[in-house]
Parts: C-alpha cells; structure tokens; sequence
C-alpha cells in the first residue's frame, strides 16, 4: 500500500482535561470553589446546549472554552460580592470589567441574556 504524501500522527494520549475525566489540570475538585465553578459550568453548559438544539446546532471549542471563562468569572464575581457584603473592601473597578466581560462571554457563545 503506497503512504500518502503527507503524513499525520495520531494523538497518543489525551490530556485528563481533554478526555473529560478532570475539569481542570492539578486541582482538587472538592473544594468550594471548585465545586462551584463545576457547578457553574455545567449550569451554562445546559443552557446553551437547549439554545443550540433549538437551531439544530452543535457546541464548538470555542464556546466549551467561553464558557470555561464565563464560569470562572462568574465564581470570581460571587467570591468578591461575599467580601463585599462582610464589609471588606473591594476594587470596583476590576469588578465592573469582570462584570463586563463576563457578559460580553455569555454574549459571544449564543447565551440570550433574559
């Protein structure tokens, strides 16, 4: 059998974050936080799953990967709204471009803000 002209290697192994058996690389997902953010996650995921299915349309890289941002953002915003309500100071600045763009996200993945 002749070789093609041009030849691609197989992928050998997958990374844990990849083959889907981790949610992120090196952490321990039984914390808080990681909980929360796992719950996030699959939040959005849902939604923009039955928003997809609707146009009969499937979920990209792109928007697995917003979605990953949108999430985190979100836990980061909830975290700094806790601090805020026990009185500590925040920066409101970074709060409001954290806000921002984790609305300009859910925008970018097809997520209708309601």
């Amino acid at each position: 059998m002749k070789r093609p002209a041009i030849a691609y290697a197989r992928p050998t192994a997958s990374t844990r974050t990849g083959n889907g058996s981790a949610l992120l690389e090196g952490i321990d997902g039984r914390t808080a936080g990681a909980r929360r953010y796992r719950e996030l996650l699959f939040r959005l995921n849902g939604e923009l799953q039955l928003e997809l299915s609707k146009a009969k349309r499937r979920m990209t890289t792109q928007q697995e990967l917003l979605l990953r941002r949108a999430a985190f953002l979100a836990l980061w915003c909830e975290t700094t709204e806790a601090k805020l309500v026990n009185g500590e100071d925040i920066d409101i600045d970074a709060f409001n471009v954290a806000t921002n763009t984790l609305r300009r996200i859910l925008t970018d993945t097809g997520l209708p803000l309601n």
